[in-house]
């Protein structure tokens, strides 16, 4: 639902990786042309390059194509993947769209719902947390994808009118419901980066999956949207801290199911009974898409990260926290 960034955060432009095969297409001319015109193996041009040769810095690893050209321009990449444990903490207020409810005896078993006009639902927050493990890897130096897996928990509470003139009750009925639910999470993303000098600009892109037991189907769609601006830093032995800001953009898709119960004696000779439950279904969407972020990335070494992240300054408060293992 979520989705995050928590990388190491100092990578190269994609200028930079085309200037890289720039520099490799011309090592190459070079020597596919003989090097020195003299031909000369001993010269000091020769034993230049041997020794600048010697001294450069070999990118170990088989990703991210194009590592070598760009390790070769000076730039500090990291390490190509990681496996990451997030936990995030999210409130919001839903939109909500498509209403259906069926009215039934407490003794009798649902019937279905269908459109209504007679009840109204305001008020709707939610409330969930998620627990993530996520894997990635850095395809190209300024390109990462990702997928993840999880669990969610959550609370969605909305005020419920009910007009039941029809049943005989004369003053409308004011509810506040909950609905509670958990299921299994799972998504896919990627993250596009670049940097300049000690700046960095990162765009995140995660679509996630969450089946819940609201009811059987119940399902969350989201997509996320956050580009980040920052700043990368040293804090002496400690490491590299990345400090950010940006702006998150959430589509958040919801089912909502549940049932209500109602007791009157007036429904008692309507439908055979003093009490009367109701049953709805609803769609539920984010009230308001686009939020403000700001949050930091600790490097502790080149293989363990850590980050914390808030949201807010709309109708939605998030906090992502995430512990990071590169290798």
């Amino acid at each position: 639902m979520i989705i995050t960034v928590n990388r190491q955060l100092l990578f190269p432009l994609m200028l930079a990786v085309t200037a890289g095969f720039a520099t490799a297409e011309q090592a190459s001319a070079q020597n596919s042309s003989g090097g020195d015109s003299s031909g000369s193996q001993d010269s000091p041009a020769n034993q230049a390059e041997e020794a600048n040769a010697e001294e450069r810095e070999i990118w170990p690893h088989p990703l991210p194509f194009m590592g070598q050209a760009v390790t070769d321009l000076g730039f500090e990449l990291p390490k190509p993947f990681g496996i990451s444990l997030t936990y995030n903490t999210m409130q919001h207020d839903l939109l909500l769209d498509n209403l259906e409810v069926g009215f039934r005896a407490a003794n009798q078993p649902p019937s279905g719902t269908q459109p209504v006009s007679t009840v109204d639902f305001n008020d709707v927050e939610d409330d969930n947390k998620t627990a993530l493990l996520r894997f990635d890897a850095w395809i190209l130096p300024f390109f990462n994808v990702f997928a993840l897996v999880g669990k969610l928990e959550g609370t969605t509470e909305l005020t419920i009118d009910l007009d039941l003139r029809d049943f005989g009750i004369d003053r409308p009925i004011s509810r506040r419901d909950r609905a509670d639910y958990e299921g299994e999470t799972y998504g896919i993303g990627f993250n596009l980066a670049g940097a300049y000098k000690n700046m960095f600009g990162v765009l995140n892109v995660t679509y996630n999956h969450s089946d819940v037991d609201i009811a059987p189907g119940s399902k969350i769609i989201s997509l996320n949207v956050s580009p980040r601006i920052g700043l990368n830093s040293t804090v002496g032995d400690w490491g590299k801290l990345a400090t950010y800001i940006g702006l998150t953009y959430l589509s958040y898709d919801m089912d909502i199911a549940d049932s209500i119960s109602v007791t009157n004696p007036a429904f008692l000779p309507i439908i055979g009974s003093p009490t009367m439950v109701i049953d709805y279904s609803i769609e539920a969407s984010e009230k308001r898409n686009w939020n403000a972020l700001i949050g930091a990335n600790w490097d502790i070494t080149r293989s363990w990260s850590l980050q914390a992240e808030l949201q807010g300054g709309g109708l939605r408060e998030q906090f992502v926290s995430s512990l990071t293992y590169r290798f």
